[in-house]
């Protein structure tokens, strides 16, 4: 369902009522003012019960995966009527705090409504769709601004780069699923580039 608050889980670390080994030190709990970080809207403090940003977290370093599930409740939350939203994620990636943005989407009943088709496709048979590639296509077509004859060739670069590896990255095609699915071809097709670029260049676009 849609968020209506962000939740904060904190857990209990140090009850002491609980026996201790003596070979694991007590840790005093870390607290921290989220007002004070910038973590959540500055226009909640007026008291006017506003909201204009979501905001996720998590530890570890922001996959392709968790980009698309943030757009996707996005534009399930604007597409419901309750307005068009910032979303912003925190996140604890080689030891120091980062954060990315995503802008409010646009038209984003539009928007939802291709997720709603490929996913129905996607019941029929298998799409040509795979995220780190297919994010990788549709991030070079956004940062070229067009999807012209020369950015789609250096799009498919990112894109065979992406699928295929190399020295010192893991081809995406090596993911067991989509190795059993593509075995000895080569799925980068015309199929492909207009799927990716239906679904991802608009998230490609939001981030910031």
């Amino acid at each position: 369902g849609t968020m209506d608050h962000v939740e904060h889980v904190a857990a209990d670390a140090a009850n002491d009522d609980a026996p201790r080994s003596p070979d694991i030190p007590s840790l005093d709990p870390v607290s921290f003012d989220p007002v004070s970080l910038d973590l959540v809207s500055r226009d909640a403090e007026a008291g006017d019960g506003g909201r204009d940003r979501m905001i996720w977290w998590r530890i570890g370093r922001l996959r392709v995966r968790d980009r698309i599930e943030i757009r996707l409740r996005q534009l399930a939350w604007a597409a419901a009527g309750h307005g068009s939203l910032e979303a912003v994620v925190i996140r604890l990636e080689d030891g120091s705090w980062k954060s990315t943005e995503l802008a409010p989407p646009d038209e984003a009943c539009r928007q939802l409504e291709r997720w709603l088709r490929a996913w129905w496709r996607g019941l029929s048979a298998p799409l040509p769709f795979f995220p780190d590639t297919s994010f990788e296509f549709a991030r070079s077509i956004a940062r070229a601004g067009d999807d012209d004859d020369e950015a789609r060739v250096a799009a498919r670069a990112k894109a065979h780069d992406a699928w295929f590896g190399g020295a010192y990255r893991r081809g995406e095609r090596l993911d067991p699923y989509f190795s059993l699915l593509h075995d000895g071809t080569d799925p980068l097709t015309a199929d492909f580039e207009d799927l990716a670029l239906e679904l991802l260049v608009p998230l490609a676009g939001a981030l910031r």
